[in-house]
């Protein structure tokens, strides 16, 4: 195959027989089969390329109903990805890069997005033989398109905008006209009403029902994973983002996407990052925005800094882990077919026999040891050197003086109480104690209340509660704590 990203279309797919079995799979079917993928589907580049299954009728089905990724995830699929690892792989043509191979840094990003709670392109470790002879370690992946919309998020599948980008900005599915839009309103978002518009809290013009643009926590969460794992390959491309527009309640959602280069330098900082109409564009034009701007604070703190974060590096490193344990044995049988490409077969400078326990053992040891323990810190500290952190302590919520965590269940009669700070706002239902919207200063919120310990448990009802709570040190603001908990009337 000496093909390029323009080799495509139905021409270069062919009929194939495929079969996914082992570790409690057993489902054969048949397909289409073709390249995918770009600069790592040319033979110089990487001889291990990525190939896309496409089910149609003229194959078998049209649709593949097996629970892939498990019974609690979207079973239908129209395509699917056998996806290759090309940057920091074994097989690329850079020597720094194969020294790094881990073959689990774009699934980390992931399954982080996922855990954080939202729908991403679910991927499952596979090992392919191709016609009896063994190909290697790859990756099964959800391919982003109209189908996935429809299957994961509902409606129609002509509804659906996927707007992309690698060598040119894009809509793979449906229109630019949304995207465009949201673009030129983010040129204006310093404006409150503009941000308003923007989140659908108010008519785009009078007489007109308001229509998100953007889910917000979605999109300042995506941007956290980036700017965590330092991501040196984004965005000019390698990012994907996806809308209803006939569903005036859903913004625009981005999914991480092809996350090769990154988890590399834990001093990497690329929070300036901004190119135009790309998510990193959004992201600097909303940031001129108050409420924004202490959104993003809100979950860099709670991603960051508190109790049960995601991106501590506790968790970090506990993600890691379980990839890592899945082809812990795999990676032996990857070194075997792949480890002496460059160094035997098509050689681009120095090179060596790269194996599991030396090269592989190295670079999961300096993760573990050194990137993970670090990043945390060293990303607050480049968050905090550009204002976009919070310098006052955030409160802590206490039942009977002990740590309230997310999902406790306390009774009426315990004592809850806050911490930290003299001057507490707090809410119990759920909205923010502060407003940023019309005072960049900050202000109260009529449902909020100032605290004190004798107002906080009086204010409780039995069921399920969202409390929310900011501390104030002069003009500056903490970093809102949000405990979601529920609430027994008994001793």
């Amino acid at each position: 195959y000496t093909g390029t990203s323009e080799s495509n279309g139905r021409g270069w797919e062919r009929a194939v027989s495929v079969e996914l079995m082992g570790n409690g799979y057993d489902r054969s079917t048949n397909c289409g089969l073709k390249m995918h993928g770009g600069m790592g589907r040319v033979p110089e580049k990487n001889p291990k390329h990525s190939f896309r299954l496409t089910f149609k009728d003229e194959y078998g089905k049209k649709t593949l109903k097996y629970p892939i990724y498990g019974e609690e995830n979207v079973a239908r699929f129209n395509s699917l990805i056998v996806r290759t690892f090309y940057n920091y792989s074994w097989t690329h043509s850079d020597q720094t890069q194969r020294s790094r191979a881990q073959y689990g840094r774009d699934l980390w990003a992931r399954r982080m997005q996922k855990r954080m709670g939202y729908d991403t392109s679910d991927g499952l470790y596979v090992n392919v033989f191709i016609n009896g002879l063994y190909w290697g370690l790859y990756n099964l992946s959800e391919r982003i398109d109209d189908d996935y919309c429809k299957y994961h998020f509902g409606g129609l599948k002509g509804d659906y905008d996927v707007v992309k980008r690698e060598d040119y900005l894009e809509a793979a599915e449906g229109s630019l006209d949304k995207w465009n839009q949201l673009m030129r309103l983010s040129e204006k978002a310093s404006l409150p009403e503009t941000y308003k518009i923007i989140t659908g809290q108010q008519p785009q013009s009078s007489g007109s029902n308001p229509e998100t643009m953007l889910d917000v926590d979605n999109f300042i969460d995506y941007m956290l994973i980036n700017h965590y794992s330092g991501n040196n390959d984004w965005d000019h491309h390698n990012w994907i983002a996806l809308t209803n527009r006939e569903d005036s309640t859903q913004g625009f959602r981005f999914i991480c996407w092809d996350s090769e280069q990154t988890l590399f330098d834990a001093s990497k900082n690329v929070l300036d990052v901004n190119n135009r109409d790309c998510p990193t564009y959004l992201f600097q034009n909303l940031m001129k925005n108050a409420a924004f701007k202490h959104r993003y604070i809100d979950r860099a703190y709670r991603h960051l800094e508190d109790d049960g974060g995601l991106l501590r590096p506790e968790q970090a490193i506990e993600l890691w882990d379980s990839l890592q344990h899945v082809i812990s044995l795999a990676i032996y049988a990857e070194s075997a077919r792949w480890g002496d490409y460059r160094k035997d077969v098509h050689t681009s400078g120095a090179s060596e026999l790269y194996r599991a326990d030396v090269h592989h053992a190295r670079e999961y040891k300096r993760l573990k040891e050194e990137f993970f323990p670090q990043r945390t810190e060293k990303l607050i500290a480049q968050l905090k050197q550009k204002g976009w952190y919070a310098t006052v302590q955030a409160p802590s919520f206490l039942v009977n003086g002990e740590k309230l965590t997310d999902g406790d269940t306390i009774s009426l009669y315990d004592e809850l109480t806050l911490s930290q700070g003299s001057y507490i706002m707090y809410t119990t239902d759920g909205s923010y104690p502060v407003s940023w919207d019309d005072n960049a200063t900050g202000k109260g919120t009529p449902e909020a209340t100032l605290y004190s310990k004798e107002n906080l448990t009086n204010n409780l009802s039995a069921g399920w509660v969202t409390l929310r709570a900011i501390s104030k040190n002069g003009s500056n603001w903490s970093a809102t704590v949000t405990r979601r908990v529920y609430v027994v009337d008994e001793e």
